[in-house]
């Protein structure tokens, strides 16, 4: 064996690792908005698509002779009607709150007296996914 032979080092500089982890920083940059935005979006679907879900339920439990929520807030009490009278099933509401839960923030699903279905009311800061959802599924939303 030659012993003048140098074994040679592999490997990066730290240069290299520093540069590799702020590209990776601003594509993250990039993605990370639009991702947040579409989850957002899909989030509000799938609350309308709950109140929609609610609608039909309150709709035959009022046709069978139970009364519909109260204007405003649809509050526990509600919820619990419907787990009574088996139209609704304890596991799909929240434990604490008793309420069925949604995906998007703090929103909350409202009865409205007026129109004589559920709304989903979105949490502040999110009335801008309003303006980007179709006509029929405005009219399942209060901004």
């Amino acid at each position: 064996m030659n012993k003048n032979l140098k074994l040679k080092e592999s490997g990066f500089t730290l240069l290299e690792l520093i540069v590799v982890i702020a590209v990776i920083g601003m594509i993250a940059a990039v993605v990370s908005p639009s991702f947040l935005e579409t989850s957002n979006k899909m989030a509000l679907q799938t609350d309308i698509q709950s109140a929609k879900s609610l609608q039909q339920i309150i709709d035959i439990y009022t046709i069978e002779g139970g009364q519909a929520p109260a204007n405003g807030e649809i509050m526990k009490d509600y919820f619990d009607k419907l787990v009574a009278s088996k139209y609704l099933e304890q596991h799909q509401l929240d434990g604490v709150t008793g309420q069925i839960v949604l995906q998007l923030g703090d929103s909350k699903l409202y009865y409205d007296e007026n129109a004589g279905f559920v709304k989903v009311k979105l949490a502040s800061g999110y009335s801008d996914f309003y303006e980007a959802l179709n006509d029929d599924d405005q009219t399942w939303v209060i901004e």
